[in-house]
């Protein structure tokens, strides 16, 4: 549960930084209410996605 909490903060302060450094000075007002409340709920799902890793080995398996 604290692993789902860091990665959902670390989403969410990504996303909050990216917000503050590029869109908070638009004019579109609507466009920001979305991204805002879109970007809250994409990082409460986004640390429940599982991320597969290719070892090397595997990776040099696919290839030959």
């Amino acid at each position: 549960m604290i692993l789902y909490l860091l990665k959902s903060s670390f989403c969410l302060a990504i996303l909050l930084a990216f917000y503050y450094l590029f869109l908070q000075r638009e004019k579109m007002y609507k466009f920001n209410r979305m991204y805002l409340l879109g970007s809250t709920i994409a990082s409460f799902v986004v640390p429940l996605v599982p991320i597969r890793v290719i070892k090397e080995q595997q990776l040099l398996e696919f290839i030959v």
